[in-house]
């Protein structure tokens, strides 16, 4: 994966409920395209909402390797909960110019969040 932002958000109403995390809770947001290796294409974006205690652990800009592995291996902390949602949505330019695809395509979403 190759992230393309990062943001440090507080979770305000739906954000808070999705995950079962009190309003206010602070997450590392991140995201971008995920690539097939060798050939280098891309076949989906990701968002991730890693709590914002761990954003630390996740300051590179290309992950070769599951988030929650380099979270248990960088922490210490073994993972008790990881959320993940896959879904198709409608891709807007900005992604589409990523991912090789066109604006208003259906693509592949999917979002995680992890906690301890």
């Amino acid at each position: 994966m190759r992230v393309t932002h990062r943001e440090d958000v507080e979770a305000p109403g739906r954000l808070a409920v999705e995950p079962g995390c009190r309003p206010g809770r602070r997450w590392h947001h991140f995201g971008g395209p995920r690539f097939h290796v060798p050939a280098e294409t891309a076949f989906c974006w990701t968002e991730v909402y890693l709590d914002g205690r761990l954003a630390p652990i996740v300051p590179i800009d290309v992950l070769r390797t599951a988030v929650f592995v380099m979270v248990e291996d960088q922490a210490g902390e073994p993972i008790v909960e990881i959320r993940q949602d896959i879904h198709p949505c409608v891709i807007d330019g900005a992604k589409a110019l990523i991912i090789g695809s066109a604006a208003g395509a259906l693509h592949i979403d999917g979002a995680g969040a992890a906690g301890n």
